[in-house]
């Protein structure tokens, strides 16, 4: 009779212990479940976040593309003034110069003419 009691003792021990690790896997599944669930959440709004950072960037790169154009078109119509003003810088200086000449050749004109009465 002893055997009979010992044998189920250990029965209802092993039932026991299959009934506490089902229980624990089924407690582990749930709580696995909800932090894969918590995990998705925070991961969608991660995402969203990570949509909106895109298109900002989009945007960012759009204007930089728009402030480089306009740069390049400031550079040739700066290039075009600089041909500009050194076009005018060159026709001053020859007006100069022409205005020095024909200062020099009037000195000349009334020396000449000076000494023509001179040897008249």
């Amino acid at each position: 009779m002893k055997k009979k009691n010992e044998k189920k003792k250990e029965e209802m021990t092993l039932q026991k212990l299959a009934g506490m690790v089902q229980r624990g896997f089924i407690e582990l599944e749930s709580k696995m479940s909800t932090k894969f669930d918590e995990v998705e959440s925070r991961l969608e709004k991660v995402e969203s976040k990570l949509d909106g950072i895109e298109s900002r960037l989009d945007k960012i790169e759009s204007r930089l593309i728009n402030i480089e154009n306009r740069l390049d078109n400031v550079i040739l119509e700066m290039a075009d003034m600089r041909k500009d003003i050194t076009n005018k810088l060159e026709d001053n200086v020859r007006k100069i110069e022409l205005k020095k000449l024909e200062k020099r050749v009037a000195i000349l004109e009334k020396v000449i003419i000076g000494q023509k009465k001179v040897d008249i």
